[in-house]
């Protein structure tokens, strides 16, 4: 990831990593957490990357090439991670608060 001119490595555990770290495939259901270190340990809110964003931009490019019709694609920051692992056992968190997963401060780009 470009920072303020400087190219910054960062991990996307699970993920399917192509074009010398520029592309993600990314295939559903999946959820990708973007952390500083190669881990899944999720229960440390050290361990996450957390951009500052005031002042800068953030862009996402994103290929739909091959992407058929009532895809809904959703790119979102949330304050990871919450207190509890919840039901898919990866401290998840999101503002709608759902039964079984924690909730938190989020921001989507859809």
């Amino acid at each position: 990831i470009e920072e303020d001119g400087v190219l910054n490595t960062y991990y996307l555990p699970g993920a399917t990593i192509q074009d010398d770290g520029k592309t993600v495939m990314f295939v559903p259901p999946l959820r990708f957490y973007l952390m500083k270190e190669p881990t899944t340990d999720y229960s440390d809110e050290t361990k996450f990357y957390k951009p500052i964003f005031p002042g800068k931009t953030f862009t996402v490019d994103m290929k739909l090439a091959n992407v058929g019709c009532g895809c809904n694609v959703n790119f979102y920051l949330v304050d990871m991670p919450a207190a509890e692992a919840g039901k898919d056992q990866d401290h998840y968190c999101d503002a709608q608060c759902f039964e079984g997963l924690g909730c938190c401060a989020e921001f989507d780009m859809n």
